[in-house]
């Protein structure tokens, strides 16, 4: 067949070509696909087990830490059915398990009259008891606290709430040892909680109430994204509803249900995998989804009695090729010695290929010149001599063609300059619309982080501010109250209520440091927070700014309405959750003493 077809030259360049491909492919192909599968599934089975003991581990200590408050509780069987019956004794109870356990967020107890007595942390770390108004279920109020649970601050009402309706409730009745609820968001977004709760009975088997604990899920996405493989890897916590309790990968909103565009992969990987029992060993399965290979693994957690959370790894097969490089040394150096051998033939064909061609190079150069009668001379019956006789076609257009040519490269030249200029007119208008946007970006930021009408930082942005800068450097912490507002407004009327607000800023900023923070946490309550060596510094530094505010009285049209602040100081740390309620405590000492003076905790 080769004798038959001598005058196709593209034939026997691919056929010369298709010979050195299989020689060389052949026994790479060989080599690698009968080791690499199994290399590749013994090492990722090794990863996927190695992190699944990890994070098991850290499952077991989170949910530990609930299950520890009810074992204690056997210990002091006897008194607990007293305890629940006194309002301060439970109190003091409930404080001091939050007390022992930084993990759990809430302690609470209802009563089988739906009283409910709970005791715990808001975001900030400031302690929050929330009580029932009455002996049974009813109106609530949240109070703001000190760690023992003692204070009488409101902070939020519930015209009814009734423990008995939740599922928490429900579900302790149902048995006689600690049982979780279905996790479900948080008082924060995307964080997630879950409750154990347990019924408790009297000596005579008497119904006295449920005891109920809140632990916060956020610290198990952190110890999912500390464990993932490779950048493309993903760790989840799935439920057994199919709904992603964490995830180390972030677009993953908190308790997404599966079978959404978001998660093609773990859709197609759950479908396979929900349905199987729990089991001791872990396998590593393939996966081919959306053009590209995913090898996953999974593990069932058991969180209750038929309740488990499953465990899912997926990572694509692309992430490990790394662990294969030296299986690849030995299919590089076949290859070399292959390659060796087909540049010799190949060296053969292209020199029989370049003669002719190199022939048809020289006169193209010499019609390029500008010497219009060359002609190749090349006499052969094969494709080369098809193009040697196109050639001499070509030069008896050519002058007519690169005369055209020059044409419409004036044209195009005019259509250039007509579009750069339109694209500066375009860049001009671009960049404007920028500004504008950034000018407004830059309202937007004020509106979200200063008050509108003090200008000065609001309860939201000031204590994002503390936070960041109490890690930073310890110091003290000043929540001020303007004294008797209230008379203020009701005398002079809000509009002058409100110009003493900002004279009160204006004041309180003149007299402070470049590096304090001060802001407006409440109607008439701001908190300022500075750095100070010991407490002489910070108390004469309050009484500086008390002096400002009583020496810089508001005068408008004749009239001068002086105004006084009281403050309470209390000292920060970083690991200090309490602090806020510790200085708002000491004001509320300073209010008691007379107003215009400062109350210190150090």
């Amino acid at each position: 067949m080769v004798i038959l077809n001598t005058k196709n030259l593209g034939f026997r360049i691919q056929l010369t070509l298709s010979i050195f491909v299989l020689m060389t492919a052949i026994p790479i192909g060989i080599m690698w696909y009968s080791s690499s599968e199994q290399i590749l599934q013994n090492s990722v089975q090794q990863l996927f087990r190695q992190s699944n003991q990890v994070i098991t581990s850290h499952l077991d200590d989170f949910f530990d830490e609930a299950h520890l408050v009810y074992q204690h509780q056997i210990t002091e069987k006897k008194s607990l059915p007293k305890i629940v019956n006194q309002r301060d004794e439970l109190l003091k109870y409930l404080a001091n398990v939050l007390a022992h356990h930084d993990d759990i967020d809430y302690f609470y107890f209802a009563s089988a009259e739906g009283h409910l007595l709970s005791l715990g942390r808001d975001e900030f770390g400031n302690f929050v008891r929330i009580e029932s108004d009455s002996n049974k279920a009813g109106s609530t109020t949240s109070y703001s606290t000190d760690s023992k649970g003692d204070g009488i601050e409101v902070i939020n009402t519930n015209a009814h709430f009734d423990p008995r309706t939740r599922q928490w409730f429900q579900r302790a009745l149902k048995s006689k040892e600690p049982v979780w609820s279905d996790i479900y968001p948080g008082a924060i977004e995307n964080v997630l909680g879950v409750s154990l709760a347990k019924a408790q009975y009297d000596e005579n088997g008497n119904f006295l109430g449920v005891w109920g604990l809140d632990l916060t899920l956020s610290t198990l996405e952190h110890e999912l994204q500390k464990n993932v493989l490779s950048p493309n890897s993903r760790i989840l916590l799935i439920s057994d509803h199919g709904t992603i309790v964490a995830s180390s990968d972030k677009s993953f909103p908190a308790l997404m249900e599966l079978d959404t565009p978001l998660t093609p992969v773990v859709n197609i990987i759950w479908d396979n995998i929900s349905n199987t029992q729990p089991s001791d060993t872990m396998a590593v399965t393939q996966y081919p989804v959306l053009g590209t290979n995913w090898m996953t693994a999974h593990t069932k957690y058991q969180l209750g009695s038929n309740r488990y959370l499953t465990i899912l790894f997926i990572s694509p097969i692309c992430d490990f090729i790394g662990e294969f490089i030296n299986a690849k040394y030995y299919a590089v150096l076949f290859t070399l010695i292959l390659m060796m051998v087909a540049m010799y033939f190949g060296s053969q064909g292209t020199r029989y290929i370049l003669i002719p061609i190199n022939q048809l190079q020289a006169t193209v150069k010499r019609i390029t010149l500008g010497k219009w009668n060359s002609r190749t001379q090349l006499d052969r019956e094969d494709e080369l001599g098809d193009l040697s006789r196109s050639f001499d076609h070509m030069a008896e257009h050519l002058q007519v063609t690169i005369c055209q040519l020059k044409e419409e490269q004036k044209e195009t030249t005019r259509l250039n300059n007509l579009l750069a200029y339109n694209n500066q007119e375009l860049e001009r208008k671009v960049s404007e619309r920028t500004a504008e946007l950034e000018n407004a970006n830059s309202k937007l930021q004020q509106l979200a982080n200063f008050d509108p009408l003090t200008q000065v930082a609001n309860r939201r942005h000031f204590w994002q501010l503390f936070e960041q800068k109490n890690q930073q450097s310890p110091g003290w912490l000043l929540v001020l109250d303007i004294d008797n507002f209230k008379s203020i407004n009701d005398a002079h009327g809000h509009l002058i209520g409100d110009r003493v607000l900002q004279q009160f800023c204006s004041v309180c900023q003149s007299c402070l440091g470049s590096d304090a923070l001060f802001g407006r946490i409440g109607g008439e309550e701001f908190a300022l927070f500075v750095t100070a060596s010991d407490a002489p510094d910070i108390k004469a530094y309050a009484e500086k700014l008390l002096r400002c505010v009583r020496n810089t009285p508001l005068i408008i049209d004749d009239r001068t309405i002086s105004f006084t602040t009281s403050i309470g100081v209390a000292q920060t740390s970083p690991d200090k959750r309490s602090v806020y309620a510790e200085a708002d405590k000491m004001l509320f000492k300073a209010k008691a003493s007379g107003k215009d003076c400062v109350s210190f905790l150090v």
